[in-house]
């Protein structure tokens, strides 16, 4: 980089800056409070599995039983 080129200088504090704002290390509380979010969120979901109630889970049950009735009017509809 020539540092007599200004953009080429503004690019660079302009990179630099970004890479510091990413690098700053947050604090152990902010750390633990969203892990905390974290494990109340997996929480959530392993509680709504278990009611058969998570949104993806019915989705999946009902498309595996939407894909075993077709298959079983496919096999009735071969052999009578």
């Amino acid at each position: 980089m020539d540092p007599d080129d200004p953009i080429a200088v503004g690019r660079q504090k302009e990179r630099h800056k970004v890479i510091d704002e990413c690098v700053v290390p947050q604090s152990m509380e902010t750390l633990l409070m969203e892990s905390r979010r974290a494990l109340a969120h997996l929480d959530m979901q392993l509680a709504l599995m278990k009611n058969g109630k998570h949104p993806q889970l019915v989705w999946m049950l009902d498309e595996l039983e939407t894909r075993r009735n077709k298959q079983l009017s496919r096999l009735e509809a071969r052999y009578e």
